[in-house]
């Protein structure tokens, strides 16, 4: 027996060399991934990856090689101590403990030992050399701390790091044969494990998991249909919506996990259940509201706002000052607890500039300056409003929270010694600016303010919309100096990783280009997407790290906002595989990151399941693909920006201020025709329909437009990588509409194959 420190040259005479007994087991990387996930094969360490080899060259020149495999030969220490489930304590699943039972070769790893032990069988023969060779297309290297090398069995070894006791059961069970390394069954069994863990390649081209609205649904019912990830998004939509309804409790607040979510921050597919993360927290980094409202739950949605409302008004209710001078109510961090950043974050290493030393007893009485959560719940109000019809009676019922929340912005140019505000620009401590200016955190607040200044009107509140505006208009200067790279027209400092602009534009104005105001804003984000996305889209259209929602989805809503549709196809086909686990509990529901290996198309899903925030954009980006909602001149715009060979049917789809339905059904364009059918649930629902089709392809010359069968105008134009046309019509109760397109006068002489109108029954509208 002899204790060696690899790698290890043999010096002496010895024996013939009988056993190894490797002390160490884990990896210098002690995860399954970064802890925001990961879209690159290096950083990526889950069961079954092979992280590099013991090599063991003998005097005969024989050479074997033991593989260092996860689940096998490797495990995880820090994730283990966290997530157990689905191999062992709560979640437990029989049938996966005992996969790795059989698999697990490490003595001392399901324990959690802080060394594990690796007992291998050698040849007998004099060993020449021993030595760890990592896997050079993986970053970070096995923890071997060393090893004893023996001449026939002996009962304890001694004289290393541990000791070790060879008569445990354990070495007599699991051997790894050096000749024979990595058996069968082992083989079988790592491949069990991680169909059980992981989401593959092969899972998307297979029937999805079947579900259906159940008998009670009332609301709105999509159906995409053209391929299995198609049918798969409907899965996504329908779950996540459900999920997202159901958050709102009775008194409104918003919850940010659902209650029993399971966490799996930093793991390799194992899981905590039931943990609910975040549930009874209430952020205010939101964007429901608009999702809630335009699929049918606007009480929901109002009953949200309200809650968030009230709460806003803490720091003028407890009279609380910051240099003397009266705070006014503003959103922070946590909707529930205003405090919370101040007093629970910061003491846990969150950066603040509010301090002791600067501001004496008051330091903490801001709480913080979540900027861009009190933009966005600006924005939210207003959508509900929207939803609503725009009623002049919610605005008078709701003023002091529409005046309050305009107020903090003012307060904030006021006073730029106690709120740190630049020229035009609010200052943050927001996870989106993090001390600092940003894009994130000041985009929603110029158009929160221009939300409530028309609301201000409708109330009659004139000096009040009129300062909001010129407010909104220094705003807008201010941004445009500081976020604008000098010496071009691109955007930067986003405060996340992304181009926020497009997305939060469509919160207020809709998915038509031409109902937006700021054009020379979606001119600079134009300019800015090809940089923006490239990273991205040489990894396949996976956004991974920094959350599902702000890297991915925000990407996604650029890609379809923007029109550029060949990466929007792979943005959305992308996501709705992300969002989807076919053996895994809740298997429809987004997760809050999310790791994607390229090399081995395997898909694990992250974090609090379901967090709010990133399962609302997942909800965003679908709402963009469909296009639909009223303007603000009132009228209907159906915008569809379909992946490719994806259509859809629409049932109940609630048509935005009026008590109206739609059912719709859109085909994608294909040789020379794209088909809609809609139907409205009651006469003379709106006043005007305005429908784009496409995408066309960019030689399309000529498109024309037939609506029951007679001709309406059109205009074809290009915008982003297609062409598309539009049309604008009165709309009747059910309508036929037939675009015909070419590249030139040729058009398609065929007899029209109709799709089909399902739940076109209003019966319970």
């Amino acid at each position: 027996m002899k204790w060696i420190v690899l790698p290890y040259e043999e010096k002496e005479n010895l024996d013939e060399s009988d056993y190894l007994y490797i002390v160490g087991g884990y990896h210098s990387f002690d995860s399954g991934t970064e802890v925001w996930g990961a879209v690159s094969h290096d950083r990526i360490r889950l069961v079954g990856d092979r992280m590099g080899d013991i090599v063991i060259t003998y005097e005969s020149g024989a050479v074997d090689r033991v593989p260092l495999i996860f689940g096998y030969t490797l495990w995880y220490y820090k994730p283990w101590k966290l997530y157990k489930a689905p191999f062992d304590g709560q979640g437990k699943d029989e049938n996966m403990k005992k996969l790795l039972n059989e698999a697990l070769h490490l003595y001392g790893a399901f324990e959690g030992f802080e060394d594990c032990v690796l007992k291998v069988r050698l040849r007998g023969e004099k060993v020449k050399r021993i030595e760890v060779k990592n896997n050079c297309d993986k970053a970070g290297s096995p923890v071997i701390k060393g090893a004893y090398i023996t001449s026939g069995e002996a009962e304890q070894l001694t004289g290393g790091i541990v000791s070790i006791c060879t008569e445990e059961e354990f070495f007599e069970k699991f051997v790894v044969d050096s000749q024979n390394p990595y058996p069968e069954n082992v083989r079988n069994a790592i491949e069990k494990i991680r169909k059980g863990l992981y989401t593959f390649e092969e899972d998307y081209n297979k029937e999805p998991i079947p579900f259906e609205y159940d008998e009670y649904h009332t609301g709105v019912k999509v159906r995409f249909y053209g391929s299995n990830i198609a049918k798969i998004a409907n899965g996504v939509f329908y779950h996540n919506l459900k999920n997202l309804s159901e958050r709102v409790d009775e008194n409104g607040i918003l919850h940010e996990s659902f209650k029993n979510a399971p966490e799996s921050f930093d793991s390799f597919g194992t899981w905590k259940p039931n943990a609910g993360t975040f549930h009874g927290r209430y952020y205010t980094r939101n964007r429901s509201f608009s999702v809630l409202a335009a699929f049918g739950y606007k009480e929901l949605a109002d009953r949200a706002v309200a809650y968030a409302n009230k709460k806003m008004l803490f720091f003028r209710e407890n009279n609380l000052t910051i240099g003397g001078v009266q705070i006014p109510g503003h959103f922070t961090v946590v909707i529930d607890n205003p405090l919370y950043y101040s007093e629970v974050l910061v003491p846990r290493g969150w950066p603040t500039v509010y301090t002791n030393k600067v501001f004496g007893d008051e330091y903490k009485n801001i709480g913080n300056q979540e900027t861009d959560g009190h933009g966005l719940m600006m924005i939210g109000n207003y959508s509900v409003w929207k939803s609503m019809g725009k009623p002049k009676d919610w605005v008078e019922k709701n003023w002091v929270y529409i005046n309050e929340a305009c107020e903090w912005i003012l307060w904030c140019f006021k006073h730029p010694d106690l709120s740190f505000a630049g020229e035009g620009l609010l200052f943050s401590e927001s996870e989106g600016g993090m001390k600092g200016f940003s894009l994130y955190c000041n985009v929603p607040c110029f158009l929160g303010l221009l939300c409530y200044a028309e609301m201000a009107e409708i109330a009659g509140k004139h000096d009040a919309a009129y300062v909001w505006r010129e407010t909104a208009q220094y705003m807008k200067k201010g941004i445009e100096s500081y976020m604008l790279e000098p010496g071009n027209k691109k955007w930067h400092k986003f405060g996340f990783l992304h181009d926020p602009v497009p997305s939060m534009l469509a919160d207020v104005y809709g998915f038509d280009r031409d109902d937006v105001p700021q054009k020379d804003w979606l001119e600079y984000s134009s300019n800015t997407y090809p940089d923006d996305v490239r990273s991205v889209t040489i990894r396949n259209h996976h956004g991974g790290r920094g959350g599902l929602g702000y890297n991915h989805c925000i990407m996604t809503q650029n890609a379809l906002l923007l029109d550029h549709m060949e990466d929007a196809s792979k943005f959305v086909q992308n996501l709705t595989k992300i969002c989807y686990a076919p053996r895994r509990d809740n298997p429809y529901i987004a997760p809050e990151k999310f790791t994607y290996d390229p090399v081995n198309g395997v898909y694990m899903k992250q974090g609090d399941l379901g967090n709010l925030y990133q399962l609302v954009e997942v909800l965003r980006c679908y709402r963009t693909v469909l296009g639909i909602y009223v303007n603000n001149d009132g009228a209907l715009k159906i915008f569809p920006r379909m992946p490719c060979e994806w259509g859809v049917k629409i049932e109940r789809m609630p048509v935005e201020g009026t008590n109206a339905h739609l059912a719709v059904n859109v085909t994608y364009p294909k040789d020379g025709v794209q088909l809609m059918v809609l139907k409205f649930s009651e006469d003379n629902a709106v006043g005007r329909v305005k429908v784009r089709f496409g995408p066309f392809p960019l030689d399309t010359a000529v498109c024309r437009v037939q609506i029951n069968g007679e001709e309406a105008e059109c205009k074809v134009f290009k915008s982003g990588d297609s062409k598309w046309a539009l049309a604008e019509f009165f709309p009747t109760r059910r309508m036929k509409i037939a675009a015909m397109y070419s590249s030139d006068s040729n058009l398609p002489k065929r007899s029209i194959n109709w799709p089909v109108l399902t739940g076109d029954n209003f019966s319970n509208s």
